[in-house]
């Protein structure tokens, strides 16, 4: 089952950016292959598995269901 999230790029660069996380952080920290996350902060990918979703909220501190409905757990005002 893949989940359509044409933000999480953008969300993924802010959260690196904030967190001090470089690609290759974010690859061994989630356990997803480099070169899928090369496409992914491309934005080659706006389809990803609920494992992805998950592996990314919990290295950034939000919950899946923020990721789902929020943006990467950002509400409106925050932006």
């Amino acid at each position: 089952m893949s989940i359509y999230l044409p933000h999480l790029s953008d969300c993924l660069k802010t959260y690196m950016a904030e967190n001090n996380v470089t690609q290759a952080d974010l690859s061994r920290r989630t356990e997803i292959a480099p070169h899928h996350i090369k496409a992914i902060l491309a934005g080659e990918h706006t389809e990803y598995t609920i494992r992805h979703v998950m592996k990314f909220a919990e290295l950034f501190g939000v919950t899946m269901q923020e990721v789902l409905e929020k943006g990467c757990g950002r509400k409106p005002s925050d932006t």
